[in-house]
């Protein structure tokens, strides 16, 4: 879903700079973008509102996590600590 949001941000972001120079070099990478027609007004709408949704679906889940280590014991946290660095220091070249 992030890579999906990614490229819809990059099409826009490029949208946003393609009458720069560096677009008119290179009109492969160009794209015509106005908000004029419904369609491109429609999709960027889309694209704001996914956002607005992965915000908040973000939220929620780091809430849930922070509701699951507050009813964890002292020794649970510790031992989850432990774990994470345990994981880290395998993970290291």
């Amino acid at each position: 879903m992030r890579s999906v949001l990614l490229i819809i941000g990059l099409v826009v972001f490029q949208g946003a700079f393609a009458d720069l120079p560096e677009a008119e070099l290179r009109p492969e990478t160009s794209i015509d973008w106005h908000n004029t027609s419904p369609a491109q007004r429609q999709a960027l709408d889309n694209f704001y509102q996914s956002l607005q949704n992965t915000q908040q679906a973000d939220q929620a889940d780091r809430l849930r996590r922070l509701e699951q280590l507050r009813d964890m014991s002292t020794e649970q946290r510790q031992q989850m600590m432990r774990n994470l660095m345990q994981q880290r220091q395998l993970q290291r070249p």
